[in-house]
């Protein structure tokens, strides 16, 4: 599964149009706030991967 999400799935056809994506598993919170923009911040850092 993990190798389908880190590689298959972003090459997905309806995929393509976007440059990012979050994918969040079921049931997962959040405890905070984001006070920033993750997609701006891989952008300006030239990142292609999170965790």
């Amino acid at each position: 599964m993990c190798g389908f999400n880190s590689g298959f799935f972003y090459r997905h056809e309806l995929l393509q149009p976007y440059r990012y994506y979050w994918r969040i598993e079921p049931n997962v919170g959040y405890f905070c706030n984001l006070n920033y923009d993750p997609f701006k911040f891989m952008e300006d850092n030239n990142k292609v991967y999170g965790t």
